[in-house]
């Protein structure tokens, strides 16, 4: 009896003994694995378990040793965003595009913090103007303090879409790019607006853009810019791959999409109104000279191909068809003279009318005379090119071009010029 206790109680100790080992290696193998994660793996753990101030410590230790690390700032700003705090969260993710620029998590949870940071101001700005118009029925002196709130969440409002456009230019996925830009080019011009309404009701009197002192308006004029050249490069990059695809038509509309950006940039030849423009560099000259070329380019391919379908289809006697073809290629070439026009007003601020006989049309009009010699304009090209020829100095080939002309238009205009010319014999 006494020996079976002995056996039992050793027993008992071995089993005793044997769960401490494995108790013991289990804690081990367990600070073993801890010390095996990385310290990204460490910062997502903390991030689960919400414990987010020693995520946000355990990531900036991170970056601070390794600041290229995009995955690191992206987790860093999504743990800031966990603790509200927006402005650290706005930076870090912002941070991770500049290392990354196509980091689209960091870019979708930008988004959302923009759009959750409107929605508030928006509220808060609703609520100022509904004070503000009851303290005006009031004869309230409360309304200097209201005045003053909406200001300054319209300043807030010119921050918020500052970054946004910082954002956007650093992300760099051209469809999303495309998509967002109508919406963010409104926010930027609008609340420009705004900007300059304030400063001239402090002047008492219209003010142009150019003596705005405000600090925060420039800072919203320099990112329209940047904004504006970032969506013309997109489109061109569209417009080379259109082209590519031999899609001329798609490659056309996205040039001009782009030159509409690049016109902002120009003085117009005679505005209705002052108009902002924006800030002008060498990269806008370099953009606006590359899209102009471009669509000639592209115009003059299109013409070639309706130039083809308009010869093979007179052949099979489709003249209805082989018409509509002359009349596209018309109007190709219209498209060709007014990029022309355009680019003379654009570099050497020569007139429409005084561009219109310039002498660098020549070879616009004469491709008129080629292509569309059945064209009901056609008088007018050669009275076109007589006075381009004149302007060139080319007496012989503006004489010639001045008698079809008077022909053919019978005008006082035509007999007129004519007589000009001969009299110079």
């Amino acid at each position: 009896m006494k020996k079976l206790y002995i056996v039992r109680l050793s027993l008992a100790s071995l089993m005793f003994l044997i769960s401490c080992s494995v108790a013991h290696l289990d804690t081990k193998s367990i600070e073993k694995k801890q010390q095996e994660l990385t310290p990204l793996d460490q910062a997502n753990l903390y991030l689960e378990k919400q414990e987010h101030s020693k995520a946000i410590e355990s990531l900036k230790d991170l970056v601070n040793r390794d600041p290229s690390n995009a995955q690191a700032y992206y987790l860093l700003a999504k743990a800031y965003t966990l603790s509200k705090d927006y402005p650290n969260a706005i930076s870090c993710y912002q941070k991770s595009l500049q290392i990354h620029p196509v980091f689209h998590e960091s870019y979708i949870s930008l988004r959302n913090i923009y759009r959750l940071n409107l929605l508030n101001i928006r509220k808060k700005t609703e609520d100022a103007v509904e004070k503000r118009v009851q303290a005006k029925k009031e004869g309230s002196p409360e309304i200097q303090t209201l005045q003053k709130n909406w200001v300054e969440l319209l300043y807030e409002k010119a921050k918020l879409h500052i970054s946004e456009s910082t954002t956007y230019l650093l992300y760099q996925d051209r469809d999303s790019n495309i998509s967002e830009f109508p919406e963010l080019e409104a926010h930027l011009r609008d609340i420009q607006d705004s900007l300059k309404e304030i400063e001239e009701g402090k002047s008492k009197q219209p003010i142009k853009s150019k003596d705005i002192k405000d600090p925060l308006y420039h800072e919203i004029q320099n990112k329209r810019s940047d904004v504006a050249k970032k969506h013309a490069r997109v489109l061109i990059e569209y417009a080379q791959e259109w082209q590519s695809k031999k899609n001329l038509q798609k490659a056309i509309d996205s040039l001009k999409d782009a030159d509409a950006q690049i016109a902002k940039f120009y003085k117009e030849e005679d505005p209705t109104s002052e108009t902002f423009l924006l800030n002008f560099d060498n990269e806008v000259l370099t953009l606006s000279q590359t899209i102009y070329s471009k669509l000639l380019e592209n115009y003059e391919a299109s013409l070639i191909i309706s130039a083809s379908n308009r010869s093979y289809l007179k052949e099979i006697e489709e003249w209805q068809q082989a018409e509509d073809e002359s009349k596209y290629m018309e109007q190709i070439l219209e498209s060709m003279a007014q990029t022309q026009i355009n680019s003379l007003w654009r570099y050497e601020k020569i007139k429409k009318e005084d561009a219109e006989d310039h002498p660098s049309m020549i070879v616009f009009y004469e491709k008129f005379l080629q292509h569309t010699p059945e064209s009901s304009k056609i008088g007018e090209y050669h009275y076109r090119l007589a006075q381009a020829y004149h302007k060139k100095g080319d007496t012989g080939k503006a004489l010639d071009h001045a008698r079809t002309a008077e022909q053919m238009l019978q005008t006082y205009q035509a007999r007129d010029f004519l007589k000009l010319l001969e009299g110079k014999q």
